[in-house]
Formats: C-alpha cells, sequence, structure tokens
C-alpha cells in the first residue's frame, strides 16, 4: 500500500484421503431359480465386482442361481478418497421339494390293482417307490405312472414315493394308502342225481 511493503506469510496444509462411506451386503437364501448376487453402495465413487480377489473387472455384481456359496470381491474408487475393497458371499440352500400325487389312497379287491399319477414332482428328481408291506401290495413306477399289484394278505400297506434329491432341491416323498380286500371266488358245483349202475359218483 502506500505505506507499506508488500509482505506475505506461509500456511502448510497437509492432506490425506478421504474414507469413502461404504455399504456392501450379500444374500442368503432358498433356491428360488432367480439370479442373486451382492450389493455395494457408495455415492458418487466408482464400483467394479470380481471374482477373484484383486481383480475387479465387472461394472455389476455376478450373479448366481444354483445352490452353493460364491465369494464376490468389489472396489469402491472415488478420487481424493482411499480406496476401499471387501468382499461378500451369495449363498443359495437347496429347496424342499414338491411332491403330489393324484391320490393319496385306495382301495382294491384281489387280484385286481391299479395305478396313479404323480401330478407333480418340481425337482424333476428320479422317482422310485416302497412298499412297507409286500404281502399286501406293492409298487413299481414307469415315467409318472405308478402300478399298483397286490399280495395275497388283506390288509393296509403304505407305498412310499421318493424323489431324489438334485442340485437345487431337497429330496422329496409323498405316502399312499393301499387297502384290499379278499377277491370273491367264481364256483361252479354240480350234485349228482341218477340211477344206480354200480359206478362211484361225487359232486363237481
Amino acid at each position: 500500500t502506500n505505506n507499506y511493503k508488500l509482505s506475505q506469510v506461509a500456511h502448510v496444509a497437509t492432506t490425506q484421503p478421504g474414507l469413502l462411506s461404504v455399504t456392501a451386503s450379500g444374500y442368503s437364501g432358498i433356491y428360488d431359480g432367480g439370479p442373486h448376487g451382492i450389493t455395494v453402495t457408495s455415492s458418487g465413487a466408482t464400483i467394479k465386482y470380481g471374482e477373484a480377489s484383486g481383480t475387479y473387472n465387472l461394472t455389476s455384481s455376478p450373479t448366481y442361481t444354483d445352490v452353493g456359496t460364491y465369494t464376490v470381491y468389489y472396489q469402491v474408487s472415488l478420487a481424493g478418497y482411499t480406496t476401499a475393497t471387501g468382499s461378500k458371499t451369495v449363498t443359495i440352500a437347496k429347496a424342499n421339494n414338491v411332491l403330489r400325487l393324484s391320490a393319496t389312497s385306495g382301495s382294491y379287491t384281489y387280484p385286481n390293482g391299479g395305478t396313479f399319477k404323480v401330478t407333480e414332482n418340481k425337482s424333476g428328481g428320479t422317482l422310485s417307490c416302497i412298499s412297507d408291506n409286500k404281502a399286501v401290495a406293492n409298487c413299481s413306477i414307469s415315467g409318472d405312472t405308478v402300478t399298483v399289484t397286490l399280495g395275497t394278505t388283506k390288509g393296509t400297506a403304505t407305498l412310499t414315493i421318493k424323489s431324489e434329491a438334485t442340485k437345487n432341491y431337497n429330496a422329496g416323498q409323498a405316502a399312499y394308502v393301499v387297502t384290499t380286500a379278499s377277491g370273491a371266488l367264481s364256483v361252479t358245483a354240480n350234485e349228482y342225481s341218477g340211477v344206480y349202475d354200480g359206478k362211484e359218483h361225487g359232486i363237481t
């Protein structure tokens, strides 16, 4: 100014990167046929994903459909902030199978068996059938048709239809109760009536 010389003073500013605010969550649920991944949010930041630690080559979370546990890695970056990295898991557990029959019980008269259907086997697992009393009734499966064959003993038997576990479903089963009755024999009986002829005669 008119009365003062030019002067100056120094202030030393030391800065360090800021810490990003990052929210990350994984997924845990039962198999539902849909894709699932992790969720990462951080305002204004660039988020990248990878399926291997240190590799972030994806712009969105990889997703998984089948049963298993998967680890997804993430990297969050923004100018002026320390880059944040981490990982979360996607866990998909097996679903319970749905196994339905066209009927849950049936009555039969010896020697006539019958059939019923497996109307739903959600997992698509291999079907099998076992009887708890083969003397009363047994069973076999072809496709979705269960054939009931009768034993020679009157009574009840439980047929258990099973569906094997698959990659995404637990094993499943359903029961069918068989009640059997004795058959009615077809009988023809004839007596004998005649004049004495010196021969033996009986009924037929």
